[in-house]
């Protein structure tokens, strides 16, 4: 029978694949019996490989073992990277360099060296290796200002032990304080504060009423953007600004409703943020928290507190599982009263430890405090808990109160800011010079053949050049509070006796101290603010301690969604704040003449503007065109002609300049969550120059309707010698009167919500003509709609 092709085909594969296998086998033999054979010299185990190569002199480490030594992230953060040293060829002096640069930095701890070939003729790199991440971190800071006393060192740096990613990203950030440092023409800008971490500081404070210089310290010292704070102790009559550090910091806080307790957070103002509704039913919990938002990234940020560890957990839980349902990162630290846990081994030896263990591993958080954080006994009672990597470091310093102090360093970089501001020294400025150019200006010429507008933009450009060659400017730095030397020097030794010697005698002694002079330095501040004499500092003093601050943070728009620029949350201003204006019905009502006496028409003399600029407030207040009140009130004399020129002519042909209708709005806190926009008021800064015409005509008013008697005495507010205060004497001697007559008194008190903005224009000039003020250039035009509303291309809103 003839065989089929295609099995024929696969007979002789079959047969290839056989022979391919017989002889794969036969090398597999000769290799094994190759190594039996082979002499037993040259083999070596692991532990005898490693062995030798830690017993090698440090020339003979390559790049590459080095550079595996490195990947530990904990041993890279207990040695630097010194470059361009100059050392010697024999690698057996390595450690005594590595000794001199140790010494000269105040470092006595044991330090390994090992030397890093490169790949060109430079010097080796020499990785100096020491027992705690203090001594690096001292030797990085202190490296540049001895390098000179140790010799080869002149030209050497330090930078971190970094992996090769770490590296790179170090290389770039060095780049860019180069770029920076070149664009200022001088050096401010280093890796260390061009790349830096959002940092933040837990204190259990026992009652934070009496460690306010304490937190203004740690503030100064390490510039903490966050403080979590447990067991407060405070209520209602303590202000916020008082807790806000000299106003560095805005505060989220919440309360015991009775002797106790309480948590707050206080975060930087240079951080956007947006605090976290909890819902009523989890009320009883004391947490409060907020998110966080930089470079587009979200920390959730919750500080909590359990006041006992047998009280009930639920309802914390419960909270704390509510706050966790968002899936952003989240950071929570507290006092939660848990000793009996072991974080190294996950267990619990009580039934509250157990339920709280629970509650950590089902939710995946990691605890990060590995130290007792209270002594006598060692606990572990306060924790910081995250659900994501985004902590970097933990370390638990000295005693803050009867618990330590947490610092928490974050993988989230911070924005760098420039913290300098340019300020315009309106109270320095040459007004001798400025008059003598103004008065110098044929300002009937200049203005001939000009309208209004024109007019007014000429002569607030003349301003504004005078106002920058002859107002000098200054640089202001927003710093924290600055201490005495003395309480610097105090701090370190606090910390380095801490350090070494723990909660000793002497310990006690320098932090016993160092409080002393915390208040001292507080009390002298106080005494300078209070017995100075002058008015102004002193109720500005007193404002600061007891106004909450004005700064507007995130907001909600009307999908609930946080808003943080600045130009989407102007237009969520301006659509709320358009809302209370009234638009008119364009339905009159009919008005009785009450006057048969009309209003003489206005003339705006030189000697009349000039007095009236010299009743201004002097006070570097904003205006839309930039020219403040004390500028014009040191000015008057000079400005008085120009602006009688422009009001006259206002009032001539009905024009009025765009600056005077146009405003600076600031909106207003009044109440309730900041980050709803219908919680704020607005706040109008309009021009002054236009404030001055508008007094200078409601005086002229004014005498009109009080010569013709046509105001109703019991029209009080706003008037000259009829005040609020007026107001209540004359109603407590109706009551009296009718009390004694044995009379039954009614009173109906009314107040009319946003009743200002609610005002219909054209209704109220019916009302002017029907009091005999019939002109037409002040019905017509000044008081007009068009003075009145602004447009939104006219207002500028100040975020």
């Amino acid at each position: 029978m003839q065989k089929d092709v295609g099995q024929m085909v696969i007979e002789r594969t079959n047969k290839d694949l056989i022979t391919e296998v017989g002889l794969l086998r036969k090398e597999i033999v000769d290799l094994k019996n190759s190594v039996d054979t082979s002499g037993t010299s040259n083999k070596k185990t692991f532990a005898e490989i490693l062995s030798e190569g830690l017993a090698a002199p440090s020339a003979q480490v390559s790049f590459m073992s080095a550079a595996k030594l490195a990947q530990d992230a904990d041993s890279r953060k207990c040695a630097v990277i010194v470059r361009n040293a100059q050392v010697s060829s024999d690698s057996s002096k390595d450690a005594d360099f590595a000794k001199k640069i140790a010494d000269q930095c105040k470092v006595s701890g044991k330090c390994q060296v090992f030397r890093i070939k490169t790949k060109s003729d430079q010097p080796p790199l020499l990785k100096l290796k020491f027992e705690t991440m203090k001594d690096a971190s001292t030797v990085m800071s202190s490296f540049h200002s001895v390098k000179t006393l140790v010799d080869g060192c002149r030209e050497a740096t330090v930078r971190p032990d970094l992996s090769k990613p770490e590296l790179n990203q170090y290389r770039k950030s060095w780049a860019q304080a180069i770029q920076k440092n070149n664009a200022e023409g001088k050096r401010i800008w280093t890796v260390r504060n061009l790349e830096v971490f959002i940092t933040v500081g837990y204190a259990n404070c026992f009652s934070v009423k009496n460690k306010i210089p304490d937190l203004e310290l740690l503030a100064s010292s390490d510039c903490f953007d966050l403080f979590c704070l447990t067991e407060t102790k405070l209520d209602q009559s303590f202000t916020n600004s008082l807790l806000s550090l000299n106003n560095q910091y805005s505060v989220v806080r919440k309360d015991r409703n009775k002797h106790g307790g309480g948590v707050a957070i206080l975060i930087s103002k240079n951080l956007k943020f947006l605090p976290i509704d909890i819902p009523s039913n989890f009320g009883s919990s004391e947490v409060v928290g907020l998110d966080v938002m930089v470079k587009g990234e979200t920390i959730r940020v919750i500080v909590a507190y359990h006041p006992n560890h047998f009280a009930k957990l639920d309802n914390l839980i419960a909270t704390l599982e509510f706050l966790l349902s968002s899936q952003k990162n989240c950071i929570f630290l507290g006092d939660f009263n848990m000793p009996h846990v072991d974080w190294s081994l996950l267990s619990a030896c009580d039934s509250p430890c157990k339920h709280f263990l629970s509650f950590v591993v089902n939710n995946g958080l990691s605890q990060h405090v590995m130290s007792p954080t209270r002594l006598n006994p060692d606990n572990i009672l306060d924790l910081c808990l995250t659900n994501t990597s985004i902590v970097r470091d933990v370390l638990v310093g000295d005693l803050f109160s009867d618990h330590k102090f947490i610092k928490v360093i974050t993988k989230v970089r911070k924005e760098t800011k420039n913290c300098s501001k340019m300020v315009k020294l309106f109270r320095k400025g040459d007004y001798d010079i400025i008059n003598h150019f103004i008065s110098r200006i044929d300002w009937r010429l200049k203005f001939s053949c000009m309208s209004v507008e024109e007019m007014y933009c000429s002569f607030t450009k003349i301003m504004h050049v005078l106002i920058a060659r002859f107002v000098p400017t200054k640089s202001f730095k927003l710093s924290y509070k600055s201490h005495s030397l003395s309480v610097i020097k105090l701090q370190k030794e606090k910390l380095r006796i801490w350090r070494s010697e723990g909660n000793s005698t002497r310990y006690k002694e320098v932090s016993n101290l160092l409080k002393r002079r915390l208040r001292q330095e507080e009390k002298a501040l106080h005494e300078r603010c209070l017995e100075n004499g002058n008015p102004k500092e002193f109720f500005n003093f007193i404002n600061s301690r007891y106004k909450e601050n004005s700064e507007i943070g995130v907001l909600k728009n009307k999908t609930n969604e946080p808003i943080n620029d600045a130009f989407e949350k102007a237009e969520i201003f301006s659509e709320c704040f358009s809302e209370v204006f009234t638009n008119d019905d364009n339905k009159f009502p009919t008005a009785k003449l009450r006057s048969n006496f009309e209003t003489d028409s206005i003339t705006f003399e030189p000697f009349a503007v000039e007095d009236a600029l010299s009743k201004l407030a002097s006070k570097v207040n904003t205006t839309p065109e930039g020219i403040p009140a004390i500028f014009l009130k040191n000015v008057c004399t000079s400005v008085a002609e120009p602006l009688s020129i422009i009001f006259n002519e206002s009032v001539r042909t009905g024009s009025i300049p765009i600056a005077w209708k146009s405003a600076i709005v600031k909106p207003l806190h009044k109440k309730g969550s900041r980050s709803d926009a219908n919680n704020y008021r607005p706040i109008s800064l309009t021009s002054s120059v236009s404030k001055v015409i508008e007094k200078m005509m409601r005086k002229h008013l004014t005498n009109f309707l009080n010569s013709n008697r046509l105001l109703s005495p019991s029209q009080f507010g706003f008037r000259s010698g009829m005040s609020t205060e007026s107001q209540l004497l004359v109603y407590q001697e109706k009551i009296i009167t009718n009390c004694l007559s044995k009379l039954v008194t009614h009173s109906v008190y009314v107040d009319f919500k946003k009743a200002f903005d609610t005002v219909s224009i054209p209704k109220l000039q019916t009302k002017l003509r029907s009091y005999g003020i019939r002109e037409k250039q002040l019905t017509a035009k000044l008081i007009s709609p068009s003075m009145i509303n602004y447009s939104q291309a006219q207002t500028k809103f100040e975020i």
